[in-house]
């Protein structure tokens, strides 16, 4: 199956979403599990990251499992990987599948939008997911998949106070993508910053986050100048070699211009704006209380401030922005843009609006459907 199938089963789905919401979620996990399952090599990654998993083995000692292919790819993702395909003995296409579906139970276990009226905000999260991310982390990349879930668990984590628990989860992402490496500095930063009492809708949590994204403005245009004492610091982290070989994109990257930078300075910036003034009236209208809303607002606006960030010191350079502002464009695109919508809208309207968008994907992301 091509990936121009995969887009006729998202307006199927998103259609569907129109008619129920809850339903059109279940239909969804089980259509892109049926879609994963027989989507083709793309002729690009696809094919490495098949035959790295094919040659999953398990080891007579830590870590017990791994791979033995040529994958440029973090040891955790390795393991993982590795894991799979020894206990169970699936080909590459149900690993896909196993992959998804356990990206989709870490989703829904950790969210904080799993009671009441708040499940509208998760199940609206996979439709918004739907025509851009999830081609990209399920099928082009899936590396990212697991990695984006498991920071994506620690961001959840943050939002319920339990930052061991957040820590852990930060962890594991970058061991299994270090591209998630500077966004989860900067969370744990800000998260560290902070006192335990949780209150975060006030005035010096909102400094402390405009103080970090002036310093990482300005450590981003200093990263060039020293590369060679990142390499030390980055030395420590499980994905040590992977991460430090990326170092060298800050100085040979092509320069050029990527036209979803304005998602990231324009767009995301005044949704965020929009959601922080009507927090409260969000929060009694779904169910979610004011303080675990006022935190959710709050780490959502410390992601798009660091994506802004990113995309504005690398405006002219898309490979940097695109890769260091991933989570941040992840998140505001499943979260941010539902969630704003809902605090004018009805969740139907809203929905309109995802379908609205996965009808006009292929022409605003023209590289994720041109794959044959």
């Amino acid at each position: 199956m091509v990936i121009q199938h995969f887009y006729c089963v998202s307006i199927l789905l998103a259609f569907l979403y129109l008619a129920n919401r809850k339903y059109a979620y279940y239909t969804l996990v089980l259509a892109m599990s049926i879609v994963v399952y027989s989507l083709v090599s793309t002729g690009l990654d696809y094919d490495f990251y098949q035959l790295d998993y094919e040659t999953g083995y398990f080891l007579g000692g830590w870590p017990f499992f791994y791979t033995q292919g040529n994958l440029t790819a973090e040891p955790f993702y390795k393991i993982y990987s590795g894991f799979i395909r020894a206990v169970t003995g699936a080909g590459f296409n149900s690993y896909l599948v196993i992959n998804f579906l356990l990206c989709t139970a870490l989703s829904y276990y950790f969210s904080p939008f799993k009671s009441g009226r708040s499940k509208e905000v998760y199940y609206l999260f996979w439709l918004f997911m739907l025509p851009v991310i999830t081609p990209t982390i399920f099928y082009f990349s899936p590396r990212s998949s697991i990695s984006f879930f498991l920071v994506l668990s620690g961001f959840y984590m943050l939002i319920k106070m339990k930052r061991l628990l957040a820590l852990f989860f930060f962890l594991s992402g970058i061991s299994a993508h270090s591209q998630f490496v500077p966004i989860v500095v900067f969370l744990l930063l800000i998260s560290f910053s902070l006192d335990n009492s949780g209150q975060v809708n006030n005035r010096n949590s909102y400094l402390y986050l405009l103080l970090y994204c002036v310093l990482l403005v300005l450590f981003l245009f200093l990263v060039p100048y020293i590369i060679s004492s990142l390499s030390v610091v980055l030395s420590f982290l499980p994905s040590a070699e992977v991460a430090v070989n990326k170092l060298h994109y800050f100085n040979s990257a092509k320069s050029g211009f990527r036209i979803t930078s304005i998602l990231s300075l324009l767009v995301f910036p005044i949704l965020m704006i929009w959601l922080m003034r009507n927090q409260k009236k969000l929060s009694i209208k779904y169910q979610i209380s004011l303080d675990k809303m006022e935190r959710l607002v709050f780490y959502l606006a410390v992601c798009v401030a660091f994506g802004f960030s990113v995309n504005l010191v690398y405006f002219n350079v898309p490979h940097l922005s695109g890769r260091l502002g991933r989570f941040s464009d992840y998140l505001s695109m499943g979260l941010l843009l539902p969630m704003a919508l809902l605090c004018q809208f009805s969740p139907r309207l809203v929905v309109i609006v995802g379908f609205l968008f996965v009808i006009v994907a292929p022409f605003v992301y023209p590289t994720i459907y041109s794959v044959h």
